[in-house]
């Protein structure tokens, strides 16, 4: 990613905003690349083995293999939080399963679509 977004400098490319995926690290560079461009970072549900129900499909137990797993995807988005100017999450449940340490430049921004407002029959034809 630093290769790229450093290709991307040479070109003459200056972002005014940098937005991305934190989960699996893609925001771990960015802020080398360009320090002064601010990172939105849009992270969703903070998994780990104390939370992972709402992971797991109807009646499946977590595996010690699999609580490892989140330990370990974890690593690459405790990066990017840290590196993020700003975190976005879907909702204040999922703010909460995120570190409290990031808490004060989180929030929760419903990404879904509210279907009080929009149902069917509400689109002109």
């Amino acid at each position: 990613m630093h290769d790229a977004c450093n290709t991307l400098k040479s070109e003459g490319y200056h972002p005014d905003i940098i937005i991305c995926h934190g989960r699996w690290g893609a925001g771990i560079f960015l802020k080398d690349a360009y320090p002064a461009v601010p990172l939105l970072l849009y992270s969703e549900f903070f998994s780990t083995a104390q939370n992972a129900d709402p992971c797991l499909e109807p009646g499946e137990s977590l595996s010690e293999g699999k609580a490892l797993f989140y330990r370990l995807a974890n690593a690459s988005n405790l990066m990017s939080l840290e590196a993020a100017d700003h975190i976005l999450t879907p909702t204040e449940f999922q703010k909460r399963t995120h570190p409290k340490v990031f808490h004060d430049k989180m929030s929760g921004i419903f990404d879904e679509v509210d279907t009080d407002l929009v149902c069917p029959g509400d689109v002109p034809r």
